[in-house]
């Protein structure tokens, strides 16, 4: 996980966690079928930013919702490394500028990220019309030539 222990997200991950708990547990096919299905958002961006996090929090968030801020929740997190992740796993560059965390800063007609699952999945579904798979080896990832 990208968090600093003693940071002051500590409580609110606590708490997040604890209400993860009690929510419904959904696999991919179920997630997917609640929160996105008929939407117009491809199956693999939810599913495949969904992982993506996990392996980035370490928690299991078989239980996430669309309007979950994991950049409210985890406030130690370093959202600008999770872009970058977020940018080598879908092969996009999503600029710094498009994120707004100031729930007054009123989006305009460009698509913007405030945080939330939902909202990057969005922003990665309207930037994204062509998806490629995802790269499948660290080299590929980096941009790097494949071995011959």
């Amino acid at each position: 996980m990208l968090l600093s222990a003693g940071e002051p997200g500590d409580e609110s991950e606590r708490a997040y966690e604890a209400e993860l708990r009690r929510r419904p547990q959904l696999d991919d096919d179920d997630f997917y079928e609640q929160y996105y299905a008929g939407s117009g958002v491809p199956r693999s961006i939810p599913l495949r930013y969904r992982r993506l996090l996990r392996s980035i929090l370490g928690i299991d968030l078989a239980a996430l919702q669309p309007q979950d801020s994991i950049a409210a929740i985890f406030e130690g997190l370093d959202f600008a490394d999770v872009l970058y992740r977020i940018n080598r796993e879908f092969r996009v560059s999503i600029p710094l500028e498009v994120v707004r965390f100031d729930p007054c800063d009123p989006a305009g007609a460009t698509p913007s990220i405030d945080g939330t699952f939902d909202s990057v999945v969005r922003y990665l579904t309207a930037i994204s019309p062509d998806q490629t798979p995802p790269a499948s080896s660290p080299a590929e990832r980096d941009g790097s030539p494949a071995d011959p």
